[in-house]
C-alpha cells in the first residue's frame, strides 16, 4: 500500500502541481530527425530511472529540473529553475510529475505564461528501435513551453483557479508516494 505524502506546513501544497510531462504516443522530432516512441515501455523506464536516481542520491536528490523552454542549455539565457519534479507516475496518457514550483515558477504558472512542457534527454538514455525511431528512457530536464512537440498529446498545465486539466490529478497532497504505474 502506498504511503501518502505528509507536508510539515500548511502552505507547502500551494506550490505543488501535477504536470503532464511526457505524453504517451509518437512524437516526430524534426530537429533531431527522429520519431520518439513514448509507449508504456519507455514511460515505465522514465519513472523507474527517476526513482533509481532519487533512491541513490537520498537527501541530495534535488528533483527533476523544470525551467523556461530549454534555456538551461543556452549560456546567454536565464536557466533559473521554475520547479523541481519530486514524484512521478506513469498514467494511461503518459508520465505525470509532481512539481514543486519555485517562487518564479509559481508566478509563471499562476499567470498562465506556459501551458505545456518539453522534455530533454541525453542521447545515451535513448533506445534505438531501428530507422529513425527511438524511445526516450530517462529525462534530463524539462522546459515549460507554449510550443511543445506533441502538443495534441499533452494535457495543458492547469491553472489552480480553473481546476485540474483533462484527466489531471488534483494538485493536493493526497497523492501516493512511489506509485510507479497508472491504475
Amino acid at each position: 500500500m502506498a504511503t501518502p505524502l505528509i507536508y510539515n506546513r500548511e502552505s507547502a501544497a500551494e506550490n505543488m502541481i501535477w504536470v503532464h510531462t511526457v505524453p504517451q504516443g509518437e512524437l516526430p522530432n524534426a530537429a533531431a530527425g527522429k520519431v520518439q516512441v513514448q509507449d508504456r515501455i519507455a514511460n515505465d523506464a522514465i519513472v523507474s530511472n527517476f526513482y533509481t536516481e532519487k533512491r541513490q542520491q537520498g537527501d541530495r536528490f534535488p528533483g527533476l529540473y523544470y525551467g523556461r523552454e530549454h534555456h538551461l542549455y543556452i549560456e546567454e539565457e536565464n536557466g533559473e529553475a521554475l520547479g523541481w519534479g519530486k514524484e512521478m507516475e506513469n498514467r494511461d496518457n503518459g508520465v505525470w510529475v509532481l512539481v514543486e514550483l519555485t517562487d518564479v515558477g509559481q508566478e509563471a504558472i499562476r499567470n498562465k505564461r506556459f501551458k505545456y512542457t518539453s522534455f530533454c534527454a541525453d542521447p545515451k538514455d535513448v533506445q534505438s528501435l531501428g530507422g529513425d525511431r527511438v524511445r526516450v528512457m530517462k529525462l534530463e530536464s524539462v522546459g515549460f513551453t507554449n510550443l511543445p512537440n506533441g502538443k495534441d498529446l499533452l494535457v495543458p498545465i492547469a491553472n489552480r483557479a480553473a481546476g485540474a486539466g483533462l484527466g489531471a490529478p488534483a494538485a493536493k497532497p493526497s497523492v501516493a508516494r512511489g506509485s510507479h504505474s497508472a491504475d
